[in-house]
């Protein structure tokens, strides 16, 4: 509940005469006063503190209307509600985020449901833009900006919480891709960027998964190392970072467990591909090993490249793939987990070997 804003920090605190209200800081105990009684029944429980055109804006109670969306210059009198959306009851404004000048977020406004709707700033210019579910809530959440358009998840009451995309306009503002297919949710989240194409972590009805979208509906598909055996692979995955040009996660694509995992752009990374038929099987054996290694790949491509590196990222081996099964010597490796990555075409494979 602290948001910067104007060279001032604003929070939300309680106090036993006026209740949870926002209060404001310049950091010196003198300069730390509540900004506004909302509520002076009670408290306005303010929160959602977003600072969007040189404003801030925020959900918050008052004595007479409910839950709604407030704004505030940072002065006592400039601390108004923005619009009353919901009269016979909580509008309950949430997630908010700016887009294009514009500052979208979910609110009920007691008929259509809980439905994504978009501010300018002005009462008049507060308004629903697509009733997605016409016979209950949408909830639209899980947002993503990206490329001028906002990815969110979202239920139209037919296809379940899926994946959709507005531009900000009724008719931009659409089902994606129905990933789960009938009304069961797919549940998408973990957005994040790599490239021009979004990643995501989504149900397909037998397990999580590793999306890739290139924003549209058919470039909208499952990616995932050619060795992988398990269908629900980011099942307890809670975070894809990007570091680097490349995004990391845990998952469990095989019999090992939960590992760390690599994305790249374009090649689509250290052992996670889009599926492909340009390459076939990477086998090395025996694994572990003590000296000679049997490297056999199947269809590889014409200048692939085999790399040989450690667990620090270190390469101790790089050379051209000669043929379809090479055979290397690991007598003079230190003992130890390696990387046997294979680089081929559009396709990167990586296996392990452990050296004893």
């Amino acid at each position: 509940y602290f948001q910067e804003f104007d060279g001032k920090l604003y929070f939300r605190c309680y106090t036993a005469t006026y209740g949870t209200e926002l209060w404001v800081t310049d950091g010196t105990t003198g300069g730390t006063l509540l900004l506004k009684d909302i509520c002076a029944s009670g408290g306005s429980y303010p929160y959602n503190l977003t600072v969007f055109n040189d404003k801030l804006y925020f959900t918050a109670i008052d004595d007479i209307h409910g839950q709604e969306i407030w704004v505030t210059d940072g002065t006592t009198s400039g601390t108004v509600l923005l619009k009353d959306i919901n009269p016979s009851g909580d509008a309950a404004p949430k997630n908010y985020i700016v887009m294009d000048d514009k500052l979208y977020f979910a609110a009920n406004d007691g008929t259509t449901g809980s439905e994504l709707w978009v501010t300018d700033g002005s009462s008049s210019g507060t308004q629903l833009i697509k009733d997605i579910n016409p016979t209950g809530n949408s909830n639209p959440d899980k947002y993503y900006l990206f490329h001028n358009k906002l990815y969110f998840a979202a239920n139209d009451g037919v296809s379940g919480i899926e994946l959709w995309v507005t531009d900000g306009t009724t008719g931009g503002t659409t089902l994606l891709k129905d990933i789960n297919p009938g009304s069961s949710n797919s549940s998408p989240f973990l957005f994040i960027d790599l490239g021009n194409n979004i990643y995501f972590n989504a149900y397909d009805g037998s397990g999580k998964k590793l999306w890739m979208s290139d924003l549209t509906s058919s470039g909208t598909e499952v990616i995932e190392p050619s060795i992988s055996t398990n269908t629900d692979p980011l099942h307890i995955t809670t975070e894809i970072v990007k570091y680097n040009g490349s995004l990391y996660m845990s998952a469990s694509f095989d019999s090992n467990g939960y590992e760390l995992w690599k994305v790249s752009d374009p090649l689509f990374g250290v052992g996670i591909t889009k599926n492909s038929t340009a390459i076939g099987q990477l086998d090395i054996y025996p694994n572990p090993t003590q000296d000679l290694v049997t490297i056999q790949v199947d269809n590889p491509a014409i200048g692939s490249s085999l790399h040989i590196c450690n667990l620090n990222g270190q390469i101790m081996v790089e050379k051209p793939l000669e043929s379809t099964t090479e055979t290397l010597d690991f007598s003079t490796f230190e003992p130890g987990v390696y990387l046997i990555e294979l680089n081929s075409g559009n396709k990167v494979m990586m296996k392990r070997l452990v050296v004893e």
